[in-house]
Formats: structure tokens, sequence, C-alpha cells
């Protein structure tokens, strides 16, 4: 009887990682999010809704509700940098998010949760 090569038969091959201590990073999005903060981004214009739902995968990665939402980010997400400034302040002006603002740094947003 041949011996059987399970390798060949995985689905996914597993690959290394670069470092044991490295964080694992996940794809999802880490709640409870509450529906009403949700609901009240999504009626925000431009992509209020996208960088807001962003800030809760920062959140959830970083563990803590405080986050630097930088232009790199915002462009891996497919938002424009201005337009996620816009959107930083549309969701700052609802009381979804504060804001510390630096000249030349990435804005550090605090996500609220209050009910709305």
């Amino acid at each position: 009887m041949m011996p059987i090569d399970l390798d060949r038969l995985r689905l996914i091959k597993a690959q290394p990682t670069d470092s044991p201590t490295q964080p694992k990073l996940h794809h999802f999005l880490k709640g409870p999010v509450p529906l009403p903060w949700l609901n009240t981004a999504g009626r925000l214009p431009g992509k209020a809704l996208h960088v807001g739902v962003y800030a809760w995968y920062l959140a959830g990665l970083n563990r803590s509700m405080q986050v630097r939402i930088s232009a790199h980010g915002l462009q891996q997400i497919g938002v424009a940098r201005h337009a996620g400034y816009r959107a930083i302040w549309a969701l700052e002006k609802k009381a979804l998010i504060s804001v510390e603002r630096k000249r030349g740094c990435s804005p550090i947003v605090t996500i609220c949760r209050t009910n709305h």
C-alpha cells in the first residue's frame, strides 16, 4: 500500500509567518458595532460610512477605540485622502467620533459609543 501525501490534498498551503511575535491580522470587523452608530454614519454624505467602518476595523485590530487613520490606510480601502478627511469631519460633526489633529500628522480618531 502506498503512503498518502496529505500536503498534496490540502486546499490551502500553510505558509510560514514572518515573525512569531507579529500580531495576526484579521480580515473581519470585530464587534459589536452599534447599529444606531452604523445607521447614522450611513446617512452621511460621501465616504463617511466607509471611513467609519474602517475606524471600527482598526479599533478591533488594535484593541483600542483610539486609532490613527493614515492616508495610506484610506488608500487601501479605496478612499482618496481628501474624501477621507471630509468623511472624518462629517463623522465628527455627528459626534460619532472625536478627532485629534496635528499639522503634518495623521488624525487620531476616538470612536464614540453614543446612542443615536
